[in-house]
């Protein structure tokens, strides 16, 4: 090929012009087996050439500008699933979620009792907040964690992390997390008597 200006060439007896453009080296995944985009303007005339150049320019930048974004997403979803696929959880891990959960359970308490509670919403709290007491303290009692994990992997997914546990390590979460659960209604229900615990 034989070149006429910037990114334009001909080629063959006619003449023919076409738009060459050698692909950025970071995006070079995005094009396997390829190393410059060659497209034909469909014309010999090199007046009618450079300004049919000019719209294919913008074409093929564009379609760069596309891929890279591609590129990007692609990677980051990668990066995501490979950091934050876990399939095991040491005991500091699993501490901090417990934590983790306790400290936002309080928070949202704050924040509802912050906006005030009239008598029905109060009882109404206090009736809850006694049942689910009742309940997640007998499943703790008797070590029965099943009930509890569907929340765990809810509040990890919220965090961020998806977790793929030996049922073993996964009972084992599940317990200390069903024991975060059943700490934060204690101190919720403590402040249903008036007494004040900071979050």
């Amino acid at each position: 090929m034989k070149q006429i200006a910037n990114h334009l060439y001909a080629r063959g007896k006619a003449g023919n012009l076409y738009c060459r453009v050698r692909i950025p080296q970071k995006l070079l995944k995005a094009y396997p087996r390829k190393a410059e985009i060659v497209r034909s303007l469909g014309t010999s005339d090199v007046r009618e050439g450079k300004r049919l150049l000019v719209t294919e320019l913008a074409s093929i930048y564009q379609e760069f500008s596309i891929r890279e974004k591609k590129l990007v997403i692609q990677s980051a979803q990668r990066a995501e699933r490979s950091a934050q696929r876990l399939t095991t959880l040491t005991d500091e891990q699993v501490n901090s979620i417990a934590s983790n959960w306790v400290h936002q359970a309080l928070l949202g308490d704050d924040y509802m009792r912050s906006q005030g509670l009239d008598d029905e919403d109060f009882d109404n709290l206090d009736a809850q907040l006694q049942e689910q007491r009742k309940e997640l303290g007998r499943m703790l009692s008797q070590g029965r964690v099943e009930k509890i994990l569907p929340a765990m992997h809810g509040f990890l997914h919220l965090l961020g992390t998806e977790v793929s546990l030996e049922p073993e390590q996964e009972r084992r979460a599940g317990y200390k997390f069903l024991e975060a659960v059943v700490q934060t209604l204690d101190i919720r229900l403590d402040r249903q008597q008036g007494r004040v615990n900071p979050t």
